[in-house]
């Protein structure tokens, strides 16, 4: 396998990219800054090194992986029974309020629906009470699955039906996401809870950030997806559409959800505990992927 993606990166025909991670370093940052942006240079380190040694994108987004897993920087795509304890800790903290008062649950964007699944039995819900929502085909028979057309928002259900639903790493590959998320606040309960994981990141005001993110983004498609495709960054940064926390805020807000505070408990650095974090010098580069959670509350009439 030749490196026709990542050599593009690094190469005159991608100079956007090229030249703003030429300048990371020369623009003055704050201390947190600096940690994210350790993260920024790394990994465009590796690749430069790596194209220009011929090393294939298969091997490249290996190295990288090796790299964030080193500095406890992300999750192993493999190691699903750490995903799964991380969800659950997840959970546990931000459902604490409203366990027991959850009846139904709908994950859009379920994937394989193996989180939704284990979401859903740690709820204490069965399966005919466990929907999950994807455009790709979904054979999980611990599940209701339901099949979503590309670019068509309404899902199959009634109106109030459902009590929880999560959007997780969803909304940011939407170009207009507002229809989708006044089809959740349609089937959704009054009073009901709205959880979306999200990047926090205003591109305006952190370009790289952006960069680094498609960057990451094609490395999971292209060491865990396999695309058939030849994906590059520039074609991949037009259909990834980050937001600043405030923006989906306002966005959501918007259509009449209510923003509930996310507990202080919960760390966007994969759950990377208060501990871990004091006392491991593996936990010194703060979250450069910009992770968060946000909770909304359909108004209860």
């Amino acid at each position: 396998m030749t490196t026709f993606m990542l050599k593009q990166i690094f190469t005159k025909s991608s100079p956007r990219l090229y030249h703003t991670t030429l300048k990371i370093f020369k623009k003055p940052f704050n201390m947190r800054e600096f940690k994210k942006r350790q993260v920024y240079f790394e990994v465009i380190k590796i690749i430069k090194e790596d194209v220009s040694n011929g090393k294939s994108d298969i091997d490249i987004f290996l190295h990288i992986n090796n790299f964030l897993i080193e500095h406890n920087l992300i999750e192993c795509a493999i190691n699903v029974e750490k995903r799964l304890l991380n969800r659950i800790n997840d959970f546990s903290i931000l459902l604490e309020n409203d366990l027991f008062k959850i009846d139904s649950y709908l994950d859009f964007g379920c994937d394989d629906a193996t989180i939704t699944k284990i979401l859903g039995s740690y709820i204490g819900l069965t399966k005919d009470k466990i929907y999950g929502v994807d455009i790709s085909q979904c054979t999980n028979n611990n599940i209701t699955f339901i099949k979503q057309e590309y670019n068509n928002s309404h899902v199959n259900l009634p109106n109030n039906s459902i009590y929880l639903v999560t959007m997780l790493m969803v909304l940011h590959h939407l170009e207009n996401p507002i229809d989708l998320l006044g089809e959740m606040y349609r089937i959704m309960k009054p009073g009901g809870l709205l959880i979306i994981r999200e990047h926090d990141i205003d591109i305006n005001m952190d370009p790289d950030g952006k960069i680094f993110l498609d960057i990451l983004h094609l490395y999971y498609d292209y060491v865990y997806n396999n695309p058939s495709r030849n994906n590059n960054i520039d074609s991949y940064s037009k259909i990834t559409h980050y937001r600043s926390r405030q923006e989906w805020t306002n966005m959501i807000t918007s259509i009449g959800f209510k923003r509930i505070d996310t507990d202080d408990r919960i760390n966007t650095l994969y759950n990377i505990s208060d501990i871990e974090r004091k006392y491991s010098h593996k936990a010194k580069i703060d979250n450069p992927y910009h992770f968060y959670y946000g909770v909304y509350r359909k108004p209860a009439y």
